[in-house]
């Protein structure tokens, strides 16, 4: 185990937290339930109302893949612009330090990347520069994870605006269902694009018809990457825990079930 940590390598660490924090909150804690996601089965909720262009939400998915496979698709940016060809990640380098393997669980993935998004026209272009991480936690959940950085390769340039990522990232849990190979996938995404925007898209950020539509969008096409291309599992050097029995998700896949 590593004794001294770098300020990225301790920013992941802040982060992985936040977004196990977040992963368990419910209303009491602030997010609001929405509809809108109509049969998709995704359980959305907004989080503190910003304003502009700040958004935030997290949604909940039930996935029939196991949580290792969930987690190599995600953790690969290739297949990850398959399904977001609007918004196009490249990785910059790897987080000096190596990847805290056997950290607390074991970070299989620490780096910074680099992010361009397609606003719609004539609004400018949007990037973003990230440290993005992987790791499995002591109690086998796995967590993918993104916060703002800077990188002296990839400064603001022109015909962009930087705009600035939050503590987002993914949080799977093994599922206590009757499929034995079933994912609880958790998403919790706070960004905020910046720079000018027409009022109507400024309006239509914070309202609950953009954040149903893009949220079913981009969980569905997680849903479909899995179940066309299936992913294999994780390299067998990498080792995890003995699953334990989760419950505190009951409820949820009681929801998911009466639906169907």
């Amino acid at each position: 185990m590593q004794t001294e940590l770098t300020i990225l390598q301790q920013q992941a660490i802040h982060v992985r937290d936040t977004l196990l924090i977040a992963s368990n909150g419910g209303e009491a804690q602030g997010w609001v339930p929405v509809k809108g996601t109509g049969k998709s089965n995704i359980a959305l909720y907004r989080g503190v109302n910003g304003t502009g262009g700040y958004v935030c939400g997290k949604a909940e998915l039930f996935v029939n893949a196991p949580p290792e496979s969930v987690y190599h698709l995600l953790a690969n940016l290739t297949r990850v612009n398959e399904w977001m060809p609007s918004c196009q990640m490249k990785k910059v380098c790897d987080v000096d330090g190596g990847s805290l393997s056997g950290y607390e669980g074991g970070f299989t993935l620490l780096e910074i990347d680099y992010c361009t998004f397609q606003l719609y026209s004539p609004v400018a272009m949007r990037d973003w520069c990230f440290l993005r991480f992987a790791c499995v936690t002591k109690e086998n959940y796995f967590v993918l994870g993104c916060d703002n950085t800077v990188h002296p390769d990839y400064p603001e340039k022109a015909g962009f605006i930087r705009g600035h990522l939050y503590p987002t990232g993914f949080v799977l849990r093994r599922a206590n269902s009757s499929s034995a190979n079933a994912t609880l996938l958790t998403t919790i995404f706070q960004f905020d694009v910046k720079g000018w925007l027409p009022s109507v898209l400024r309006t239509l950020f914070q309202s609950d018809y953009f954040l149903a539509q893009t949220t079913s969008v981009f969980m569905n096409g997680i849903r479909k990457a899995i179940e066309e291309k299936p992913v294999p599992l994780l390299p067998s050097e990498v080792s995890f825990l003995d699953t334990a029995s989760m419950s505190s998700e009951d409820s949820f896949f009681e929801i998911l079930r009466a639906s169907n």
